[in-house]
Parts: structure tokens; sequence; C-alpha cells
């Protein structure tokens, strides 16, 4: 949920997993998924943090699903728009193909993308018998 990164692009605290579970069992119970009223009413300095970093990595992008990913992407991505994984990019980009050249749009998260999935995939797709869909 926060990009799978902590504050200096490190693995996350180990305690945001449970921080996650907590915040969203919140709003599953209670129905909302407006993150201020949780922050303004958490007791817990732990979860206020959690939740502030949420917000701060989510501001400005909307999450979409793919053919291949859920993704986390900037909100003036537009439904033509292309994830791609760029040599020497430290995050995926998403782009939109503008005539015969492609405009960055942003940098996206990409669930399954962060870590050299993509790599993955592109190889199985190179093996005989194999076709993307």
């Amino acid at each position: 949920m926060v990009a799978n990164e902590g504050r200096d692009g490190d693995a996350p605290p180990p305690h945001h997993a449970f921080l996650c579970e907590k915040t969203f069992t919140t709003i599953v119970k209670h129905g909302e998924v407006i993150l201020n009223q949780l922050h303004d009413r958490s007791d817990h300095t732990l979860q206020k943090a959690y939740i502030r970093r949420v917000q701060s990595v989510v501001w400005g992008r909307k999450l979409t699903k793919t053919a291949r990913f859920l993704a986390l992407v900037p909100k003036d991505t537009k439904e033509k728009g292309i994830i791609a994984i760029v040599f020497g990019a430290s995050v995926p980009v998403v782009q939109r193909k503008r005539g015969e050249q492609f405009g960055f749009i942003g940098e996206c998260y990409a669930l399954g993308a962060m870590a050299g999935e993509a790599f993955d995939i592109r190889n199985q797709l190179r093996e005989p018998g194999i076709r993307e869909s």
C-alpha cells in the first residue's frame, strides 16, 4: 500500500503489514475510506504515521488494473496509457503514445513489476509456445 518502500526507499518497516491490516480492518468495520478521519480518531502513534505515509504515496495518484498489474498511477493517466519498464529507471513509468513517439506521464507502482518480475514475464513470453494475451 505504501509502494513497498519505507521513507528512504528501503524495505518497509516490519510493522507496516500489521498497521495496514489494522487500518483496513477499521475501514471495513466502519465503512470509511477517509484516511484523515481515521488518522484523527486513532490513538496509536504508529498507525497515524502509517496513514500519513499512505496519504503521501497516493496523493495525486489513482489505482488501476491492467491485464497484468494492479498499479498506482499518476492521476493524469488515461485508458490508453502504457506501463513501461525503462532501463536505468528505478521504477516503472507510465507513457502515452503521441503520434510516433511516447510521452512521459509519470512514475508508477505496479504490483508484480517492481523487483525485476517484469523481466521474468518477458523471458516467459520469449519461450516457444507462449504468447502474450
